[in-house]
Parts: C-alpha cells; sequence; structure tokens
C-alpha cells in the first residue's frame, strides 16, 4: 500500500476536473477498477449470468467464491477455514505469509501484493511480526483517505478531489500494525453499510470495524488502541485497552420498541427470541419502562437537528460584521441544542444507574436489508450516537415470509414497508451497548450475548 504523500493536482488541471459531467466521471471509475482486474481473476458471462438471474437473487447461497473458479483448494481453505484471529496466529508463527492470505480484487491488487510480500521479508529477516495485525487483510470504506486513491464518501463529486495525498489516521495505524489494505469499498450516500464484503468468506475486520467473530473485534480494537492511537490523531483518548472484569451472568436492560418508530415484524419476532434466550440463559432482563423524555424518538429528533446545521466552518467565519440576525439564531439554535442533549444524556445516566444495568440490548434497527433506495432512516442506532455510547451490533435471526407472512405498511412515505418476499431470508440484528467510554465492557458483554442468542452459528 502506498503511503508517502502524492503531487497535489495544479489548480488548472482541477478546474478541468470540475467540468467533466458527474456521467462521465462515473463512467471513467467504473473503467479504471474493471481494468485492475487482472482477466484471470474474471468470472465467466455465462456463470455471471447464471449467479444473477438465479435464486431469486440470493447470490450467497450459490457459493460464488468455490464456483468462480478463481481460487484454488488453499486458498479457498484460508478464506474459509480461519478467523482474523488465528490468521495473525498463524503468520506469526510462520505457517502462513502474508503473501497466501492476501485475496485481492478493485484497484489495490499490485499494491496489496507488494506489502503482503514486504512484511514476509521482514519476516524472514526478523524472525518476528512487524505488528499485532501483520498480513491481514483489512477492506476500508470508501470515507477513508489512502493515498493514492478516491476517497469519495459515497459521492460522485468526491471523484473530483483527486486521490488522496495523505493517509487517514486510521489507516496509518493499520498500516503500523501490519495490515493489508486489498479493497476499498462502494458506500451509500451517508456512509452506511461495509458489510456486503463480510458476507463472503474470507474478509475480515474493516473499519468499524465489522468482523465476522467477536474474538476478532476484540483483536482489532485491543491493536488499534494499544498502538496508541494518540500518537496519530490529536483527538483520540490517550488510553490503553482494558481488559475488564466482567461476571458471566448480566443484568441486561431492554430497551423497548419506541412506538413512533416500530419494529417489521421479523426484526421483532429475532429481538424477542434474544431477550429471551438470554432469560434462559440465566442472565437478568430488565424491560425498561417508556419515557419519552430518553425516547429513541427524541434522540433521534435531536440528532437530526444537529446534522442539518451542518456546513463548513469558513461560512460562519467569512461572514459580515455585525453578525447577521440568521447566523446568531443558528448559534443560539446550536445553544439550545446542546443543552438539550445534555439534559438527555442526564435521563439515560440516571436510567442507567437506578437500574444497576451491565448493558443494554436493543433492536439493531427497525428493519432488515430493503430493497434499494428505501432504508430511510436509523433510530435505534443514531441515539446512542448522540450519547456517545459503544453498541456493538450483532445478527441473529432472519425474515421469513412464512413466518411473518402480512405485509405493513410504513406509517410515513420515507420508511421502507414490510414486503415479506421481499425481505426474504434477510438477517436481523440487535445491539448491546454500555456507558460512555465502556467500550471494553461492550465487547465483553456482546461476546456472551452473541453466545446465547447464536449457539449454533458455525464458528
Amino acid at each position: 500500500m502506498p503511503i508517502t504523500k502524492v503531487d497535489v493536482k495544479p489548480a488548472h488541471e482541477q478546474k478541468q476536473l470540475d467540468a467533466i459531467p458527474w456521467q462521465k466521471l462515473v463512467d471513467r471509475k467504473k473503467q479504471q477498477l474493471a481494468g485492475a482486474i487482472p482477466a484471470k481473476w474474471k468470472l465467466d458471462v455465462s456463470l455471471v449470468r447464471e449467479l444473477t438471474e438465479a435464486n431469486g437473487g440470493r447470490l450467497l447461497e450459490l457459493d460464488p467464491a468455490r464456483r468462480s473458479g478463481v481460487l484454488g483448494d488453499v486458498e479457498l481453505d484460508i478464506t474459509e477455514s480461519y478467523s482474523a484471529l488465528e490468521l495473525v496466529n498463524e503468520m506469526a508463527l510462520g505457517r502462513l505469509t502474508a503473501t497466501q492470505t492476501s485475496c485481492l480484487t478493485e484497484s489495490f491488487y499490485v499494491e496489496a501484493i507488494a506489502r503482503a510480500k514486504s512484511l514476509d521479508d521482514y519476516y524472514r529477516e526478523n524472525g518476528k511480526t512487524i505488528g499485532p495485525l501483520h498480513g491481514l487483510p483489512i477492506s476500508l470504506k470508501d470515507t477513508f483517505k489512502v493515498v493514492g486513491f478516491d476517497a469519495t464518501a459515497g459521492y460522485v463529486n468526491g471523484l473530483k478531489l483527486g486521490p488522496a495525498t495523505t493517509n487517514s489516521c486510521l489507516v496509518s495505524v493499520l498500516l503500523d500494525a501490519g495490515a493489508v489494505f486489498y479493497v476499498k469499498t462502494n458506500v451509500p450516500q451517508i456512509l452506511m453499510s461495509e458489510g456486503v464484503i463480510l458476507s463472503l468468506p474470507g474478509p475480515f475486520p474493516s473499519a468499524g470495524p465489522v468482523a465476522s467473530t467477536m474474538e476478532d473485534l476484540q483483536l482489532f480494537m485491543n491493536a488499534v488502541i494499544n498502538q496508541r492511537a494518540a500518537a496519530y490523531d490529536a483527538t483520540a483518548l490517550d488510553l490503553p485497552w482494558r481488559e475488564p472484569a466482567v461476571g458471566q451472568r448480566l443484568r441486561l436492560g431492554v430497551l423497548e420498541e419506541d412506538p413512533a418508530w416500530p419494529l417489521h415484524p421479523p426484526v421483532r419476532r429475532a429481538f424477542e427470541d434474544a431477550i429471551n434466550a438470554l432469560s434462559v440463559a440465566g442472565h437478568e432482563v430488565v424491560r425498561l419502562p417508556y419515557d419519552y423524555e430518553r425516547s429513541v424518538d427524541l434522540g433521534l429528533r435531536l440528532s437530526y437537528q444537529f446534522f442539518e446545521m451542518a456546513h463548513p466552518p469558513e461560512e460562519d467565519l467569512a461572514a459580515p460584521r455585525p453578525v447577521p440576525k440568521d447566523l446568531a439564531e443558528s448559534w443560539h439554535h446550536l445553544d439550545d441544542l446542546d443543552a438539550a442533549r445534555a439534559k438527555f444524556a442526564e435521563m439515560w445516566h440516571r436510567m442507567w444507574f437506578d437500574h444497576k444495568l451491565d448493558a443494554i440490548v436493543a433492536p439493531g434497527a427497525d428493519k432488515t436489508a430493503v430493497p434499494h433506495d428505501t432504508y430511510g432512516l436509523m433510530p435505534y442506532t443514531v441515539v446512542f450516537n448522540l450519547l456517545d455510547y459503544p453498541s456493538c451490533l450483532i445478527p441473529t435471526g432472519h425474515a421469513s415470509k412464512t413466518l411473518d407472512p402480512e405485509p405493513v405498511k410504513a406509517q410515513d412515505p420515507f420508511l421502507p414497508d414490510y414486503d415479506p418476499s421481499a425481505v426474504d431470508g434477510a438477517p436481523c440484528g440487535i445491539q448491546v451497548v454500555t456507558s460512555k467510554l465502556r467500550d471494553e465492557e461492550c465487547l465483553a458483554a456482546a461476546a456472551i450475548v452473541d453466545k446465547v442468542i447464536n449457539a449454533n452459528r458455525r464458528k
């Protein structure tokens, strides 16, 4: 992966780029990505047609990675049989090399192979790994800057910025820990999910992080935090990763369905199944009473008022003097919002300690994956962004047109309807939440919850 800076485009070149219609920018980027894939890695047209048309669109059930013929037996074993933690352990013991574990696509393949080879050389010369993530393939959302590559955050206009000239802080942290970047994944326009690549065998923790196992999340967090992220980012807390003492029997608060944001039937079923399983397993379940002053609905409304105020700070700095009335009103509104957020946080703080909770279990979303352009809002996760509470989302259960056959019309036009046939088989999920700066306890509690609700899932 390139880690040195690149030259910035001259002003006249940038103007030429700005003048290109967005459709041509998209076509050019698509051609660039397609051209970066070696011919021997490209799927046969007939196989692509079969995978596209067969099985009602359930691509993963057709096992495309194995049927493609691109990967050999050794490569398939590596991508299907190891967790990220097991991979780095195997490389630390010299039983696997970084080059072997680099399953590459998109436009990073040359740089990724070179990076993997340099890590193998380092191991041969020094008899040890370069860091805790030595040789581990990691994918990045397209919001993260990697020198020499675009970082569009899901917006076509981002292509006009040109390749990044510096790495994002987290990218530098991961490189120093030994990671191998092999692909940047596309994102919707508000930076949601990197998770599609996790559905295929092989990919491991990705910036967020998203991972295949709880142990892999622990590996990622431990490696990043103990790399002293504060040395790279002035806004990062300079604190080590702790190993918390979390009992095996948890006192769990249950954040019930918010009446303003009803759960789709399969999500409600999966959520209640998870709560019942935790209760049967001996965990103490506390149903938290509804209170609008700390509700999901209020949290979402406050969050979006903050979002609406987001704009480049230079717009305020360039304002004429005296300060225009509308700008002064914005500042007063921001002050009011900060006060409302503080009150909201106080309500949650009081509830947490009044009930003596180890963690909270909440719906991960009000819906499953839905058809394109129908997702709507994210009420059950944004509330914890507002509170600055760590949260770990865990998949559990699936939508079923047999178990939940009745369609449901959404209450608002910007929310998705529940269409049993459209989402049949889509995964559901819950989230485990802890209070501010209790990230270690969050992962520890999530690991306990995951073992209960996904006891039969393949490890």
